[in-house]
């Protein structure tokens, strides 16, 4: 299995999950403007051959206005050598406030609820390619 890269986007906050040999392992959220040198970084220390992009996409399955801005960043990023796809993260912010509340966490909600996101992108990316 290659090493991939899911990233949940968000206007000032972006979480960022690896996964290395099948293992999920959420990362530190970032600065949402720091997100190009740190993925330059991740895909050098990593050899990370694939980033997932999580795309808010509509309950219909469009584009929206968050979901256009985040394929417009990503697009500007002089980003080379690795696979970008955008996949589907409706309602993953959702599901990772969720989970925090349900565990009982005590850090601050804010300071995780991003890289949650992107262990539940990287999760359901992996589940659908398996199903293929």
């Amino acid at each position: 299995m290659s090493n991939l890269l899911s990233v949940d986007i968000g206007k000032k906050r972006t979480g960022i999950c690896l996964c290395l040999d099948g293992i999920i392992l959420p990362q530190k959220a970032i600065k949402t403007y720091e997100l190009e040198k740190v993925l330059k970084q991740y895909i050098l220390d990593y050899n990370i051959e694939q980033i997932i992009f999580g795309v808010p996409l509509d309950k219909d399955g469009k584009d929206n206005e968050m979901s256009l801005w985040v394929k417009d960043l990503v697009g500007k990023m002089n980003i080379c050598g690795v696979d970008k796809i955008f996949f589907n993260e409706r309602l993953t912010t959702k599901e990772s406030e969720r989970l925090i509340r349900e565990s009982g966490l005590k850090e601050k909600k804010e300071e995780i609820v991003d890289s949650i996101s992107a262990m539940i992108i990287m999760k359901e990316y992996l589940n659908f390619e398996r199903e293929k």
